[in-house]
């Protein structure tokens, strides 16, 4: 699941996405609106995402964690707010 940043919030510049991850995993994988935006490949499970690049407005966050043998699990979505 995704555990920071909270559903609902108003983001700006650079955002740390964390995961809060139950069992062995190898990599973190954030989706914004579906699409690949950036990866970690070790615990902390933090990945960054710089809204400069992204609309005015909200977007879906996802977190999709891969396994060792290559099984893959979504997070629910979060939708948070980007504002200039």
């Amino acid at each position: 699941r995704i555990s920071s940043p909270a559903a609902g919030a108003t983001v700006t510049g650079t955002v740390f996405v964390q995961a809060a991850v139950g069992g062995p995993v190898g990599r973190v994988t954030l989706l914004v609106d579906g699409k690949p935006t950036s990866r970690s490949s070790r615990s902390p499970w933090t990945t960054v995402w710089d809204t400069r690049y992204a609309k005015v407005g909200a977007h879906q966050l996802v977190l999709e964690a891969q396994d060792a043998a290559g099984a893959k699990t979504r997070s629910a979505a979060v939708v948070v707010t980007v504002t200039r």
